[in-house]
């Protein structure tokens, strides 16, 4: 059994709160390695512990990097995403924490089934097009600005993204490319509750 706990996230995870809450299962367990493999993007990473971080490896393969794992944190949604990864923990017998949440996805209109269209002329289009804006980053920036601020035509969007949008695949017409849609999966994926679920951690 090797010293590191592995840590597999989607991209769109961004709940601080649910990953020290899940480190310090595993810590009071005596089950938290001395650095962390991660599977999952290197920028949310700066959300671990330094000392957790600055030995921290990267791996694409969460089977073969389990097998060097003393422990795991696995992040779980309702799209089906961690759920693999936390079948091979448990099979290994793996001291793990599952986060499971409910995360807004982004995708293309044309590109497969949605839940909710998210452009304009619904609640959630972005009022500053790439015209007037004179780009796609400006537009985006512009429609952070307002969204930060709370300057969008509803004073309720955030309470109402939240509960709306939570768990939902919503879309629009930029994907692949960034999207002002990101501005408001990372604020509803940033504070959608989570389940922090103990499997294998023994007394």
């Amino acid at each position: 059994m090797g010293s590191t706990t592995l840590l597999w996230y989607p991209r769109e995870f961004y709940n601080v709160e649910a990953l020290h809450q899940a480190l310090r299962v595993l810590a009071d367990a005596g089950q938290l390695g001395e650095s962390c493999t991660i599977c999952g993007p290197k920028a949310f990473s700066e959300h671990l512990p330094t000392n957790l971080v600055s030995i921290a490896f990267y791996s694409s393969n969460a089977r073969e990097a389990l097998g060097a794992c003393r422990s795991a944190i696995i992040v779980t949604d309702n799209h089906g995403r961690g759920d693999q990864a936390l079948r091979h923990a448990l099979t290994m017998d793996l001291p793990t924490v599952q986060i499971d949440t409910r995360l807004m996805r982004v995708a293309h209109r044309n590109q497969g089934k949605y839940d909710r269209y998210g452009g304009r002329g619904t609640p959630w289009g972005n009022p500053h097009d790439l015209v007037s804006a004179g780009s796609r980053e400006e537009a985006i920036r512009r429609f952070r600005y307002d969204w930060d601020r709370d300057l969008l035509q509803s004073p309720d969007l955030k309470a109402r993204a939240l509960s709306e949008l939570a768990g939902k695949t919503v879309a629009c017409s930029c994907r692949p490319l960034d999207c002002h849609l990101d501005v408001i999966a990372k604020h509803v994926n940033r504070n959608c509750p989570a389940d922090i679920l103990p499997h294998n951690i023994r007394d």
